[in-house]
């Protein structure tokens, strides 16, 4: 198996939001919370930026067009829980399109659905890789210009609906997405720029 390693340098502004212990006077509180081991916790969303050379509606593209061409399919899909590499990922361009995984065998297996499509500004859908899509997590990507090409923030959130898991399956995607967003992704906008 190929390790993640994307060839390339690359830096990662990532920031985790901590739960407001109290609501304000007056504002009820959106979330129900996660109760963990006996204690009041609410998983904090996973926020990550990175900033590529592309402009924005480039980054964009690179990100959905071209998701098969750097996404870690050998290590970070459905088939890599069996050992195998998946043949490829697409993305179906359109509000409710799915993240589809081709399977070795040639089946099929979606990965999320889109929620938000706006090229060149915005991405979002509910992600649900190997669970049933009544426990989607939801990733919001944005693609802000900027005088270096684009930055690019990501914001995973909605791992309380996972009950106790929800805490460790967070863990595993605040350091997954720092692979995949931070290296892979930004080393396939890096080529594409040159």
């Amino acid at each position: 198996m190929r390790s993640l390693n994307c060839d390339t340098t690359w830096t990662v502004y990532g920031t985790t939001r901590l739960p407001r212990l109290r609501p304000k006077p007056g504002v009820r509180r959106m979330r129900k919370p996660l109760i963990n081991k006996g204690t009041l916790e609410m998983i904090p969303a996973i926020e990550k930026s990175v900033q590529v050379p592309l402009a924005p509606s480039d980054a964009f593209r690179v990100f959905t067009s071209d998701i098969a061409l750097w996404w870690p399919l050998d290590t970070h899909s459905l088939s890599a829980q069996n050992g195998q590499s998946a043949q490829s990922v697409a993305v179906e361009p359109r509000i409710g399109g799915k993240i589809v995984e081709t399977k070795p065998d040639g089946s099929t297996a979606d990965w999320a659905t889109i929620t938000d499509w706006t090229p060149g500004a915005r991405l979002s859908f509910d992600w649900y890789v190997g669970r049933d899509p009544s426990e989607a997590t939801q990733i919001r990507i944005t693609f802000m210009a900027n005088d270096n090409g684009t930055r690019v923030d990501l914001i995973h959130d909605g791992f309380d609906r996972l009950g106790a898991q929800g805490v460790d399956i967070a863990r595993g995607y605040q350091t997954g997405w720092d692979g995949v967003l931070g290296q892979c992704y930004v080393s396939a906008c890096q080529r594409k720029a040159a």
